[in-house]
């Protein structure tokens, strides 16, 4: 599966309309709202592998993102990662996914938190 996501900006953005990189549901090996901007590109390759196990769900994937600062800077953020998954789900019932990211290289500008070398993330979900 492949995913992507892209922001381009024509002036400067207020924070709450910036593309955030890190996070679940981005670049897994970083932390929520890691490396924001005003503009961006945001892509996640993922195989998963469905097991002989009804439901149960192998994957590996890869996770990387651009993001630029401010329209008129010249400061630009590209993060990394890669990682494995374990999804469980019941069809139109609901799902649990566990995900173990790790970072490819580091940028210096980052939070502290982000210097993690691994993280991990739960989901679960019930459908209505």
């Amino acid at each position: 599966m492949l995913k992507l996501f892209g922001q381009k900006a024509a002036s400067n953005l207020d924070s709450s309309e910036h593309i955030y990189l890190g996070g679940a549901k981005g670049i897994r090996a970083y932390p929520q709202g890691e490396a924001s901007g005003d503009e961006g590109i945001l892509g996640n390759l993922e195989l998963r592998y469905h097991t002989p196990v009804k439901g149960l769900t192998l994957s590996t994937y890869f996770d990387a993102g651009w993001v630029k600062a401010e329209k008129s800077g010249s400061n630009a953020t590209t993060l990394k990662g890669w990682g494995l998954g374990l999804t469980y789900s019941k069809p139109n019932d609901w799902f649990a996914r566990v995900d173990y990211a790790r970072r490819i290289g580091f940028a210096d500008n980052l939070s502290r938190d982000a210097e993690s070398r691994g993280r991990i993330w739960f989901m679960a979900g019930k459908i209505f």
